[in-house]
């Protein structure tokens, strides 16, 4: 098998501009809700990433696309983000993963832990509506009356 690390390639502009989109479907704003309009550019140190500073009333608050997300104080470019969330998505292994976008086993483990978790915790509460089929497993008294049946 061929590892392709594509972190090269790939166009970190498109990636950032894509992860904003996604991660901020209703556009960019304040932690405390001020639209991006209101704010100045306080740091661009880590192009295309750009760290925002709030002109709002009473604000002043600095951040970037991902303050709030799991990616806040992350040292991973865009490119790399959306190489995991590929990966993922793909089903490649956390090995391979790594391999590909240049970060160690355990950190893209660690990630795309908190990917799982997080897709977990936006299923919803209420259980799955089951379908007329059941199977023996569906149906625990069966276990029981066979284990009585059987002496044990």
């Amino acid at each position: 098998m061929m590892d392709f690390p594509m972190a090269r390639v790939i166009d970190e502009n498109a990636c950032y501009e894509w992860l904003v989109e996604l991660l901020h479907p209703d556009g960019l704003c304040c932690p405390r809700g001020h639209p991006v309009s209101m704010a100045g550019v306080h740091k661009r140190h880590r192009a295309p990433l750009l760290v925002y500073q709030c002109n709002g009333p009473d604000c002043r608050a600095v951040y970037t696309a991902f303050t709030g997300t799991m990616w806040q104080n992350a040292q991973w470019c865009p490119a790399q983000i959306v190489q995991l969330l590929q990966g993922v998505s793909q089903g490649k292994s956390s090995a391979q993963i790594s391999r590909e976008i240049g970060k160690h086993r355990e950190y893209v483990m660690a990630r795309r832990h908190q990917l799982q978790g997080n897709a977990y915790d936006a299923l919803p509460l209420s259980p799955p509506v089951r379908s007329g089929f059941r199977s023996g497993r569906d149906v625990p008294e069966r276990g029981r009356e066979r284990h009585a049946a059987l002496g044990s």
